[in-house]
């Protein structure tokens, strides 16, 4: 049996995602919940910066248009949320990447295990200096403060730079509101709490709840799963991992092609 598989990331972040659910013998409907919007604010001026921090592919997209305030920067550790960030991170130039698997207070927790130095090492960045680090975070607009609390209860600087902004979508398409009426879907795949908070509040205005009754919901991790619950899917369930990997795994788990 083929699945039908809804996409909720933002269209910035679907293309490896998509092709990793058509490899896999999955069909897909691409309906971003969120839209990332640059906000072009300029850098803040920090000295001596150790590291830089990335908890969302999207920034690494909106520096893009950034480029020539960032070259300073790739020389820099870039510590990265997960893979999928990480390789953005090194398509856009950084050098030395250190990447989690996990949320962003465990990036914290990665980070509080390293040591900065302005020399590099062939083990990477373990030259102890006289501080805990000044780390510039690059993120947008809507963060969640624990990771900086952890990093800051330790004595860590951090400094935010917000260089986009998730905007949410306001209505459904109309090709979703056909796929959700006709019950095409199979599953809807959820990459954060406001993804899914999003797509929840859409299905209430267009009274769509009942119709995902059919439908498999996928999270990236329990506390995405929490914002999908006020509707009453058919199942829920959370990656075992919050990467993009793990998510399609838990999606052929409990929603397998035949």
């Amino acid at each position: 049996m083929t699945r039908t598989v809804l996409i909720t990331r933002p269209l910035t972040a679907t293309a490896r995602l998509d092709a990793m659910l058509r490899g896999c013998g999955y069909r897909t409907l691409i309906e971003p919940m969120l839209t990332i919007v640059p906000t072009e604010s300029a850098r803040p001026e920090v000295p001596s910066i150790d590291a830089v921090m990335l908890t969302s592919a999207n920034a690494c997209t909106a520096l893009e248009a950034q480029h020539a305030n960032t070259r300073d920067l790739l020389t820099k550790p870039c510590f990265c949320v997960g893979p999928h960030t990480a390789s953005a991170a090194e398509a856009l130039g950084f050098r030395h990447i250190i990447s989690g698997e996990g949320s962003g207070a465990d990036l914290a927790r990665l980070i509080l295990t390293q040591h900065f130095s302005d020399k590099t090492e062939p083990q990477g960045w373990s030259i102890r200096s006289a501080h805990a680090g000044r780390i510039l975070h690059i993120c947008g607009e809507d963060i969640a403060p624990a990771a900086h609390d952890e990093l800051r209860t330790a004595g860590y600087a951090v400094t935010v730079w917000p260089v986009y902004r998730a905007e949410p979508a306001t209505a459904f398409s109309p090709v979703l509101l056909e796929y959700l009426g006709r019950g095409l879907l199979d599953a809807a795949l959820f990459f954060s709490p406001r993804t899914a908070a999003v797509f929840v509040d859409l299905a209430a205005r267009h009274e769509l709840q009942a119709c995902c009754g059919g439908l498999t919901a996928i999270g990236l991790s329990e506390a995405v799963i929490a914002a999908a619950r006020p509707i009453a899917w058919r199942q829920l369930a959370a990656a075992e991992t919050p990467t993009e990997d793990a998510v399609v795994a838990c999606l052929q788990r409990t929603c397998p092609v035949s």
